[in-house]
C-alpha cells in the first residue's frame, strides 16, 4: 500500500512538472512567434523606406528604382535624382533600374513616376514554388522552365511567358 501512494505521489507530481513544462514551452513558441512578426515588420518596414539619391551619386548595391524626382540639390535641371528603395516580396520597378538577384518579371505596367513613357516599369516578384514569368524575365538559378504560356500582363503578344519549377 505504501508502494502505491508512493508512486501515486509520484506520478502526480511528474504529471503536475510536465504540465508546467508544456505550459512554458507553450509560452516560449508565443513569444517565439511574436518576436518573428515584429522581425518581419520591421524588416517590411526597412524595405518599403523610399529614399532620393542624385542620379550622378552612385548606385547603391540592393536598391532598384522606383521613380524619379527634382531634387534642386543635385543640379539645376528637373527629374536629377532617383527614388529608390529595397525591393520587397513583391514590387513595381522602373524599367531602367538595375534588377536584383533572385527575382522574375512577371509583369508590366506604367509608373508616370518612372518616366512619361507607357509600359516603362516591371512588376516583380520573389518567384514561389511554380510561377508564370515575363519572356523578358532572368531565369533565377534552381529553376527550369516547364512550359510556354501568354499572359497579357507581360505583352500584348501570344506565348510571351514562360512557366516555371523549382527543383
Amino acid at each position: 500500500m505504501k508502494n502505491f501512494v508512493f508512486y501515486s505521489v509520484l506520478l502526480l507530481f511528474l504529471s503536475c512538472s510536465q504540465d508546467e513544462n508544456l505550459k512554458d514551452l507553450k509560452e516560449l513558441e508565443e513569444n517565439k512567434e511574436v518576436l518573428n512578426k515584429e522581425l518581419e515588420e520591421n524588416l517590411n518596414q526597412e524595405k518599403s523606406s523610399v529614399i532620393t539619391i542624385c542620379k550622378s551619386s552612385p548606385f547603391p548595391s540592393g536598391y532598384v528604382i522606383v521613380g524619379q524626382a527634382t531634387n534642386f540639390s543635385c543640379s539645376s535641371s528637373i527629374n536629377n535624382a532617383w527614388r529608390i528603395k529595397r525591393p520587397g516580396n513583391r514590387e513595381t520597378i522602373c524599367k531602367s533600374s538595375p534588377f536584383p538577384d533572385g527575382y522574375v518579371i512577371v509583369g508590366q505596367a506604367t509608373n508616370f513616376s518612372c518616366s512619361s513613357r507607357i509600359d516603362n516599369a516591371w512588376r516583380i516578384k520573389i518567384p514561389g514554388r511554380r510561377e508564370t514569368i515575363c519572356k523578358s524575365s532572368p531565369l533565377p538559378s534552381g529553376y527550369v522552365i516547364v512550359g510556354e504560356a501568354t499572359n497579357f500582363s507581360c505583352s500584348s503578344r501570344i506565348n510571351n511567358s514562360w512557366r516555371i519549377r523549382r527543383y
